[in-house]
């Protein structure tokens, strides 16, 4: 499961990208194209220093979420691990199409920077996080004017609005005062909101360019909120920019494939938080492959020993290098 947006923080992955040279190679693959949709080199991210204008710009943290990602997933591979499923939530649903074999990196990053390029056009939106299920929350939409709409759907209670600030301040206030949570979220751009609809064209225009093929493996898409047969059509990538997240019904189609391990390749721990609130109970994992108050391999080899002891395969040739034991 490939991490959106909203998941960076300055240092993440900067002990493997010193330590680890698969993981490095991917990063900085990713983050010599993107040198034309960001103000920095991508790899200021990783330092613990950093400040938020490095951090949390949106150009930076999409891009810089792409490329810990991709390369997270390049060393899960060198060590023997690969997916059965791949998906991704919002920005991620980029890396997860890449990793299937849908885009080659550099097309991924050209589509992702043109679309978050055109998103920071969007200067007054906002997003907020509320306790209400799909239903109830367009039942209250319908009663709203059309420049907020429904960003994600992040678990069976939970949705995730966004649109024009003054607006989303109103309904966020009267939910609140009804007894409903609401927790804002600090971007500025209206993402997977009608402010995007203008910019639908310029987006169609580059990603009609672009080679796509069908998936190598099984992809479940967060815009659908279903598996993807072929190649995704310029059209998907629109609906990508303007329409929700269906995070519960992709996670609940991985359930239905016999998915029972799940890795977030991603700087944060925030989908297999949600994915199991999405699927509670026994007889799954949800493991992270980084943390935040941890830097370098710990995380991954916590989580890979608990994949070997599942019966997942591991190359641990590639964990160890120069090691002749096949365990």
């Amino acid at each position: 499961m490939f991490s959106g947006q909203g998941a960076q923080y300055a240092g993440m992955g900067r002990g493997l990208h010193r330590t680890e040279p698969v993981f490095r190679a991917a990063f900085d693959r990713c983050a010599e194209a993107a040198r034309p949709f960001t103000a920095v080199p991508l790899q200021d991210l990783l330092d613990p220093g950093a400040g938020p204008a490095v951090v949390h710009r949106l150009a930076h943290a999409a891009l810089g979420t792409f490329c810990v990602n991709y390369a997270l997933a390049e060393l899960w591979r060198s060590w023997g691990v690969e997916p059965a499923a791949v998906l991704g939530f919002s920005s991620g649903e980029y890396a997860a199409t890449c990793w299937a074999g849908v885009l080659d990196p550099e097309d991924a990053v050209l589509l992702l920077g043109t679309q978050v390029t055109l998103a920071e056009r969007v200067t007054d939106g906002a997003m907020a996080v509320v306790g209400l299920g799909e239903e109830a929350a367009l039942e209250l939409l319908a009663e709203t004017g059309p420049s907020v709409g429904l960003a994600a759907v992040i678990s069976p209670g939970e949705v995730s609005l966004s649109g024009r600030k003054a607006e989303l301040a109103r309904l966020v206030d009267r939910l609140t005062a009804s007894g409903v949570r609401t927790s804002a979220l600090p971007v500025s751009s209206g993402l997977h909101s009608p402010l995007q609809e203008p910019a639908a064209d310029e987006l169609r225009a580059v990603a009609a360019g672009i080679r796509t093929r069908p998936p190598r493996i099984p992809l479940v898409s967060t815009v659908t909120g279903a598996g993807v047969k072929g190649p995704p059509a310029p059209e998907h990538w629109v609906r990508h920019l303007s329409g929700p997240v269906r995070f519960l019904n992709a996670v609940r189609v991985l359930d239905e494939l016999g998915v029972r391990a799940h890795v977030e390749a991603g700087p944060g721990r925030a989908l297999v938080g949600l994915g199991a609130r999405c699927l509670p109970g026994e007889g799954r994992l949800w493991l992270a492959s980084l943390g935040r108050s941890t830097d370098g391999t710990g995380p991954m080899l916590m989580a890979l020993g608990r994949l070997h002891t599942a019966g997942v395969p591991v190359g641990w040739s590639g964990v160890y290098p120069g090691s002749r034991s096949a365990v």
